[in-house]
């Protein structure tokens, strides 16, 4: 026979964290249905119940402190009193007749060891008018004997209040039918304010205006949380039955149907009896031939009697049958569940097989080029590099770059990389080739190379220093991932700005890589020398061997143009005086805006390094990375929280859609990047478990909070302004 159990829950102050204020729970200080629980025989001691909690909880034994939970009138379970040393040597079912609820108090060396009806465990609230927000602070104990006047500091100090800031102390009392918080008279003891173990106390800034807030104190935010929940619960009231009124009205429409095919079929049978009748009529003469007719018009009735039964019956098996239905459409549910299970493993199966099948590449014809570019028409040429042409083009509605490469080994170079390489947020994505013509199709970035934004060609704004900084954060990123590619790693090894193509947003993404080793040749003169040789490797020149760290090489000098805006020949010299000589604010283009200058001395020191003529002293693109990871992921002033922004297109999102990978993505920008045949995450580059997308709505419901308080504090401004 089985032992008996008890069902213990533990709350612990990471729950009353995690709960209060999530998913609109606010009252009371934690919801039990969401708390582990755990199964303990009866015959185990409560000591060793509690050693159990150091394996799952990782608190020892020392610093627990066990408190009983009981219910209290207006429904709410409080902690009562602490569990005493003789009740931690008895039995679970010696202190417990039945399933209990328990809180855990994890000890410090503020908390009393030995505790008397003098001190009292209060739980803190804070709530912050502003934000409108109410959060769980954590517990406190209080002596019976002292004033709430007697906590201010205690509290100023928790929400970083000034100390002389007036802060406003309320009890939550109930919560049905009406939410009720009383005020704390703070000159008056915790006994004659009638506070009891267990019992919570909200506190706040006081409000300098009613006005000033939507919900200035606490008390109307909780009245106003209250009736949010009450709408919500009439709203999905009115919901279910205006559902069950349409399927009355179908189910009506049905017998509404019924009866009309019995009205058609008795309308029949009125027919059918008045032609007997009048066969009658007419043959009334001949007796024996109208008995005969008699007898079959009879007969006649008897089997259209028949068939009306027969109708009948049916009727009733159609309501049967009615019932049955909802059984199957459940089932049919079901199945349409399981199906879409192996719909999903089966498209996760095709993403592994289109991983392993590397040589696939979307093929078009010239006539598609061609028509796309009105026939390589010149105002569709973009520009005329040492790689080959590039065209703007149209191909099912959407723009695409089509490269037409000078010679066919050219082509067959770029084709070989881009086979083994693979999908990233900040690599140009590859969208097909054309044999025929020796092209290759790749998406289309409509603000150009990085060099002609440097140099603000045909009177484009200059460069922001925050989408400098960001540019260089995802060329490093990029790199990174060629370098780290399995199982084919790669160099880019012509990493120059105009390599570097710039999209909506200004993200940017690498163009070209892996095309050097054709046009840089032992003892062959490479076109457009003067262009490359300030970024090359300078033993690359001396040895011919390119390696990762000829990308860092290439990588520092785009960092000094970035900070400097001069042209590459030299920079790296210039920099370097003016850096020792502490005259490097004088080189930072001052058209970037007002570039923090620490930053600024950052990156210089790092494109220095990185500039190195010999590869020992250069610092290999993990360590660069770990530098620029931290300017990239400072925002500019005012910034908004990190976790509002888009992996992929740095954006403040509308739409938040959390992938199978963990991560919350803009959903036009995560659908694009699933859509363009890529089964791995943007953030990790591990391949996704699925390709479902779960709308995130708690996240969306902040930003839109954020962004109406960034908007009423710019109108507050502006009429401060004014």
């Amino acid at each position: 026979m089985a032992q008996d159990h008890r069902t213990i829950k533990v709350a612990r102050d990471e729950d009353l964290r995690s709960q209060i204020g999530s998913g609109g729970f606010y009252f009371d200080l934690v919801d039990f249905d969401r708390v582990r629980a755990f199964q303990v025989p009866v015959g185990t001691t409560v000591i060793l119940f509690m050693e159990e909690l150091v394996k799952e909880l990782g608190t020892p034994v020392k610093f627990q402190r066990l408190w009983l939970c009981q219910r209290r009138q207006n429904g709410t379970r409080r902690p009562s009193r602490p569990l005493n040393s003789k009740e931690k040597k008895l039995s679970i079912g010696r202190v417990f007749s039945a399933d209990v609820k328990l809180f855990l108090e994890v000890l410090n060396p503020c908390s009393p060891r030995n505790l008397n009806r003098e001190y009292l465990l209060v739980f803190l609230k804070f709530y912050d008018p502003e934000q409108t927000q109410l959060r769980y602070i954590g517990t406190l104990f209080v002596s019976c004997s002292s004033r709430p006047l007697d906590i201010l500091p205690k509290l100023r100090s928790v929400a970083g209040f000034c100390a002389d800031e007036e802060i406003e102390l309320y009890e939550e009392i109930k919560f049905e039918p009406n939410v009720m918080c009383e005020a704390l008279d703070i000159h008056h003891t915790f006994t004659v304010n009638q506070i009891e173990n267990g019992d919570i106390i909200c506190f706040q800034k006081r409000p300098k205006s009613c006005n000033q807030h939507l919900y200035p104190s606490v008390k109307l935010f909780l009245e106003h949380v209250h009736k949010l929940t009450e709408c919500t619960q009439l709203r999905h009231e009115r919901d279910n039955a205006m559902r069950q009124v349409d399927e009355f009205r179908g189910q009506n429409d049905l017998v509404h149907l019924q009866i009309e095919e019995a009205k058609k079929e008795c309308n029949q049978l009125r027919h059918e009896r008045d032609n007997a009748m009048r066969q009658v009529d007419e043959f009334q003469g001949q007796n024996d031939l109208v008995r005969l007719q008699i007898e079959e018009a009879k007969k006649e009735c008897d089997q259209l009697r028949h068939e009306r039964d027969n109708a009948v019956r049916q009727i009733d098996a159609l309501l049967t049958q009615n019932t049955v239905g909802r059984i199957q459409i459940e089932e049919a549910k079901m199945e349409c569940g399981q199906l879409k299970h192996e719909r999903d493993s089966a498209a996760r199966q095709v993403d592994e097989l289109r991983d392993r099948n590397s040589q696939f590449i979307l093929e078009f014809r010239l006539t598609c080029l061609e028509q796309a570019t009105e026939h390589f028409k010149d105002l569709c040429k973009m520009e005329d590099t040492e790689y080959g042409c590039v065209y703007k083009g149209i191909i099912n509605n959407t723009m695409v770059a089509i490269k037409l490469s000078k010679s066919e080994s050219l082509f067959q170079q770029e084709i070989s990389v881009l086979r083994q390489g693979g999908r990233h947020a900040n690599i140009v994505t590859f969208v097909g080739m054309c044999s025929e013509a020796s092209a290759l199709v790749y998406e289309w970035l409509p603000k150009g190379n990085l060099e002609d934004r440097i140099v603000c060609a045909d009177g484009t704004p200059p460069l922001s220093w925050h989408n400098r900084t960001q540019i260089i954060g995802e060329v490093c990123c990029a790199l990174l991932f060629l370098h780290s590619h399995k199982p084919n790693a790669s160099v880019h090894g012509d990493l120059r700005p105009c390599n570097i193509l710039i999209g909506a947003n200004y993200r940017s993404k690498l163009y070209n890589f892996g095309m050097s080793t054709l046009c840089l040749q032992p003892g062959s003169c490479p076109p457009n020398l003067t262009a490359r040789l300030p970024y090359m490797d300078p033993e690359f020149l001396t040895i011919g061997d390119l390696t990762p760290l000829s990308d860092v090489y290439s990588l520092g000098v785009v960092i000094l143009r970035l900070l400097t805006g001069m042209p590459p020949l030299a920079i790296a010299k210039k920099v370097k005086e003016a850096f020792q000589s502490d005259n490097l604010h004088l080189l930072i283009d001052k058209s970037a805006g007002d570039w923090p200058y620490t930053q600024a001395k950052q990156l210089a020191l790092l494109g220095l390094r990185c500039v190195e003529m010999t590869r020992e002293k250069r610092p290999d693109l993990t360590e660069v990375w770990t530098v620029v990871e931290a300017l990239v992921r400072k925002p500019p002033a005012p910034s908004c929280p990190a976790h509002f922004i888009c992996p992929i297109l740095q954006e403040i999102m509308n739409d938040p859609q959390m992938a199978s990978d963990g991560f919350t993505y803009e959903a036009e920008a995560i659908r694009r990047w699933l859509d363009g045949g890529s089964n791995r995450s943007p953030m990790t580059n591990l391949a996704l478990p699925n390709r479902a997308l779960i709308p995130n709505r708690a996240l969306r419901s902040s930003i839109q909070e954020y962004l109406q308080a960034s908007v009423a504090l710019a109108v507050r401004s502006l009429n401060l302004n004014l």
